[in-house]
């Protein structure tokens, strides 16, 4: 009769063998939790920066419109703790293109003709950016007999702090035609 026990084939697994696997598959499942949710991050952060950058891909093509449509341009400074800048441009056609950053990190672009307002866009900026405007001629190009408008956009990468930050420069020539802003960027 023992022999017939013997030779049956085992049904389980034993509680030593139990107490091996079920740690082991532990480690592995929570390693591959932490690989996904590094991925995840990752894909996350590079979302960011496509919006970032397409946002204010949007803003330089706007801004860079208006100011070769311009025929003066003019950059308001209020005093007081606060208020923001705005830059102004009038346009050949009695329009009035205004650009400012609000209080949300976001440029507001408002087109008026006199008090009616014709168009209204917002251009969402990362957290914590900082814009600037500047208007006159540029001292690398002193031949140039129009005045350059530029809007100059610092803002944090990921991190969210200014220790690793970004500026970007966008620079126009008002009244210049399509034609002669090409011609302008390829000599640069």
């Amino acid at each position: 009769m023992k022999s017939a026990q013997s030779h049956r084939a085992r049904r389980g697994y034993t509680l030593v063998e139990l107490m091996m696997v079920i740690p082991l598959m532990s480690l592995t499942i929570g390693g591959a939790a932490v690989l996904l949710h590094g991925a995840w991050r990752v894909e996350q952060v590079m979302r960011y920066h496509d919006e970032t950058i397409n946002h204010i891909t949007q803003l330089a093509d706007q801004f860079r419109r208006d100011v070769h449509a311009a025929n003066s341009a003019s950059i308001d400074k209020p005093s007081g703790e606060g208020k923001l800048p705005s830059f102004f441009l009038s346009l050949n056609d009695g329009r009035q293109a205004q650009y400012q950053l609000d209080n949300f990190f976001c440029v507001e672009r408002t087109m008026r003709r006199g008090d009616v307002v014709l168009a209204h866009e917002s251009f969402a900026l990362p957290p914590k950016s900082a814009i600037t405007f500047e208007v006159g001629r540029p001292n690398t190009q002193p031949t140039l007999s129009k005045d350059q408008a530029s809007l100059i956009i610092s803002y944090p990468l990921a991190g969210g702090d200014f220790s690793s930050s970004r500026e970007l420069r966008i620079d126009a020539t008002l009244g210049t035609t399509r034609d002669e802003a090409r011609l302008q960027e390829g000599h640069k």
